[in-house]
């Protein structure tokens, strides 16, 4: 596990759950006044330090690569959607890209139809 998420992980406590109907949620509490900082998806395209390409020149619809060109983690959240590619495509996870990385990450196409760049 890396050093940042250890970190991470030794700054919180679960609070009281709380029941309603079929639904149990846990709040995660920081126990210590610390940070971590990463930008968003919106952010790192609008500094140049997040490229998102097809993982080949064939492309993969269920996937896509991104490289982090950033020292700071990027946060991309479920749902979020990218366009442009070969297709437009949704996250299916949220996921923290490690600073200066290359990743490739889980999507589902959002358009029927087109399979080439826009």
């Amino acid at each position: 596990m890396n050093d940042t998420l250890t970190n991470l992980l030794t700054t919180i406590n679960f609070g009281e759950k709380a029941v309603f109907e079929n639904m149990t949620v846990f709040p995660i509490l920081k126990t210590q006044n610390s940070s971590v900082e990463y930008l968003t998806l919106k952010r790192s395209l609008e500094q140049n330090q997040l490229i998102i390409e097809e993982v080949s020149q064939g492309g993969n619809v269920p996937e896509l690569r991104a490289k982090n060109l950033s020292e700071k983690p990027i946060l991309l959240l479920d749902g979020e959607e990218i366009i442009g590619a070969k297709q437009n495509r949704i996250l299916n996870t949220s996921v923290l890209l490690p600073g200066n990385s290359k990743t490739i990450i889980n999507v589902s196409c959002t358009e029927a139809g087109r399979w080439s760049y826009d």
